[in-house]
C-alpha cells in the first residue's frame, strides 16, 4: 500500500513540474500573466511531492532473501 501511496505522490510531483514549465512557457509568450512566486511554490511543493513519494517507495520495499 506505501509503495502505491509512493508512486502517485511521485507521479503528482512530475506532474507539477510539467505544469510549471508549461506556466512558464506560456507566461513566456505573454508576460505579466503568472505571478513567479506561485511558480515558485509550485515548484517546491512538487519537489517536497517528489521526494515524500521516494521515501514511501523506499519505505514499502520488503527485504529480499535468498
Amino acid at each position: 500500500m506505501m509503495q502505491r501511496i509512493g508512486l502517485a505522490l511521485v507521479s503528482v510531483g512530475l506532474g507539477l513540474i510539467l505544469g510549471v514549465m508549461a506556466l512558464m512557457a506560456i507566461d513566456g509568450m505573454h508576460p505579466g500573466r503568472v505571478a513567479p512566486v506561485l511558480a515558485a511554490w509550485l515548484a517546491g511543493g512538487a519537489g517536497l511531492a517528489i521526494i515524500a513519494g521516494l521515501r514511501l517507495l523506499e519505505r514499502g520495499r520488503e527485504p529480499m532473501e535468498f
